[in-house]
């Protein structure tokens, strides 16, 4: 059975309980992971976006089955969803940090004298771990401000408990006063214990308890006239406040977080403000990419599948407008953190202003984000017209392939580069002549002429650079063509296998190396060239054998239908043994021999 029999067919059948849904490419490879409250009304959704929207359509096109797994209620669906996106990290569903994308603080609680580090994975149990930290440089703040208040050692010797001093010596960082010396003894490990027990407090936001015990340990040794000991406590207590002075107040929120989403024409970034023991001590932004869901369901995504994992959930989430499941997202984080979790939309006072400031970051991360990407797009075109040395930027480009078996259904595609981009509303595809069919020269000759022509006359847009999959055969071909309407359009190809570049003249080539992104370029707009020939090639061939059954005397219309429906495709028929055939409502054993002859003599 093809794939859209398939396809429609599970469509049809799609129970109207809440469940999961799963979108798998040909390969059995999970591409988009989705929750639904009726399986029945959600699954058709995204054919019908697929209209409209392009993400959705390259994920419709790339599914070949749609697996589901229905639940007794909504909750258990959305469960189900989270574990599923994590386990099989499905292409199309949005991505955001994970545990091998942003770093994290980790403190090793497993030692005696545990340690501060830096890592981008979270498997050790023994450890609590911090973050994620999106900004690399806002970390690296952060341990730098750690270390003035709390001089924690750098070292990874394993320290007994009580310190060895007849294996180890106080090294530099005691001298500068960075570290007090747990190996040898000098710092006991109830000492130690109790910074690190202030670290994590600090890491977590809640600046109050640690200024307490700064302050606490000061006047303690003020009281014992130890006052060398209480200048120490009072100079990490000075840079304490210097950080909390940083840090806003807001009086009414306690500890929440307020998230926002910012979106453009390619992506979208989440903004977290963090607020704990009514101050603000972080932000954080965590791109996205998503299948063009409203910015309000990418949201909505973005929370099932962060906090579950979260290094610290808050019992208040503030958004700034309304999400599917809002409320079901509440109770099933609650149930995962063992505390209640609100989830709330702000509509006046403190806390409406912080969503809108949230609001305003993210939208103008996005749009920072959005004029990144198009300069690194004109960076990569500049290279293209420096390295070819082209009279013009390259900003559209128009990539040619030709498709043949056993030099029978010649077709051609062109397709169409925007920026870097494939501008998949530009693609073309053609049928090749019989004369031109044999021979692929004539057949690229023949689909550049019609295209130009076709523009010439229509007065319509030319490229900045046309591309030809071929060597320097195929170069000299299409120049030829270009020549004879007068247009100076400059040429390239691509060979496969050497992977040259012919540039304009065949004499010239490249050979440039694997990383080279003008080169990737190149090969992306001759892969998709080659797809999208390939792709109709195969529809024309099916056409074709759809054709020669049709030839055969007593089948009509009824009867093919039939034998589709039966066996999934016309190659499948003619595949199919006599006795299957003849099991067909008006296959008689005369048909279905004439079938099988046709399969013996090979028309395809």
């Amino acid at each position: 059975m093809s794939p859209k029999l398939r396809l429609k067919k599970q469509l049809k059948n799609l129970p109207p309980e809440p469940g999961v849904y799963i979108f798998k490419g040909a390969g059995g490879e999970a591409l988009y992971v989705g929750k639904a409250t009726r399986l029945s009304d959600r699954v058709p959704q995204h054919f019908r976006e697929a209209r409209t929207n392009s993400r959705k359509k390259a994920l419709i096109n790339a599914t070949w089955e749609i697996q589901t797994i229905i639940f007794d209620n909504e909750k258990a669906a959305v469960r189900a969803e989270y574990d599923l996106i994590k386990q099989l990290k499905p292409q199309f569903n949005i991505v955001h940090c994970d545990d091998k994308s942003y770093p994290f603080i980790r403190i090793t609680t497993e030692e005696n004298y545990p340690r501060v580090l830096v890592t981008r994975e979270r498997h050790t149990a023994d450890s609590d771990y911090f973050g994620p930290y999106t900004d690399v440089s806002n970390m690296r703040r952060t341990l730098k401000a750690i270390r003035d208040i709390f001089p924690y050692r750098s070292c990874n010797l394993e320290i007994p408990v009580g310190g060895d001093p007849d294996r180890y010596r106080p090294c530099l960082d005691y001298s500068i006063k960075q570290c007090e010396a747990p190996c040898v003894g000098f710092q006991t490990i109830e000492e130690y214990g109790k910074m690190i027990e202030q670290i994590s407090k600090f890491l977590r936001g809640r600046y109050q308890p640690v200024k307490n015990y700064l302050e606490q340990q000061m006047q303690q040794f003020s009281d014992e006239k130890k006052f060398e000991a209480a200048a120490v406590y009072r100079d990490r207590l000075h840079a304490l406040k210097k950080m909390i002075d940083k840090s806003p107040l807001i009086s009414s929120t306690r500890d929440a977080d307020f998230l926002a989403i910012g979106t453009n024409e390619t992506a979208g970034i989440i903004v977290i403000l963090k607020v704990r023991d009514n101050r603000l001590v972080n932000r954080i932004e965590f791109p996205l990419t998503f299948v063009g869901d409203s910015p309000e369901q990418a949201l909505r995504d973005f929370i099932a599948t962060y906090y579950p994992v979260a290094t610290e959930v808050p019992p208040l989430l503030l958004l700034p407008r309304e999400i599917p499941d809002r409320q079901l997202l509440a109770e099933t984080l609650s149930e995962l953190s063992n505390q209640t979790i609100s989830i709330k939309i702000p509509r006046r006072g403190e806390k409406l202003k912080l969503i809108r400031s949230a609001s305003r970051t993210a939208k103008l991360a996005a749009t920072n984000e959005a004029l990144s990407q198009r300069r690194k797009e004109g960076d990569l075109l500049l290279a293209v017209k420096d390295l070819l040395e082209l009279p013009v930027l390259p900003t559209v480009v128009e990539g040619f392939d030709i498709s043949t078996f056993q030099g029978k259904q010649t077709v051609a595609s062109m397709v169409r580069f925007i920026s870097g981009t494939a501008e998949k509303r530009g693609y073309r595809r053609f049928r090749i002549s019989k004369p031109a069919a044999q021979d692929d020269f004539a057949a690229l000759q023949e689909v550049v002429r019609r295209r130009y022509k076709r523009i010439i006359d229509e007065q319509g847009q030319l490229p900045d650079l046309v591309f030809v999959d071929g060597g320097a055969g195929q170069l000299s071909s299409v120049k030829q063509v270009l020549k004879e309407f007068q247009l100076a359009i400059p040429v390239i190809s691509l060979a496969k296998r050497e992977e040259i570049l012919y540039v304009n003249d065949p004499h010239k080539t490249y050979n440039l190396p694997e990383d080279s992104k003008v080169l990737q370029l190149f090969q992306r707009i001759r892969d998709e060239a080659h797809r999208f020939a390939i792709n109709y090639h195969r529809d024309r061939r099916r056409m074709g054998i759809s054709s020669n059954l049709r030839e055969i005397k007593g089948i009509g219309e009824k009867r093919l239908k039939s034998l589709i429906k039966r066996f999934g495709s016309p190659t499948k028929v003619r595949e199919a043994p006599i006795e299957e055939l003849q099991s067909v409502p008006g296959i008689t054993a005369d048909i279905a021999k004439k079938i099988k002859q046709q399969e013996v003599e090979g028309i395809t």
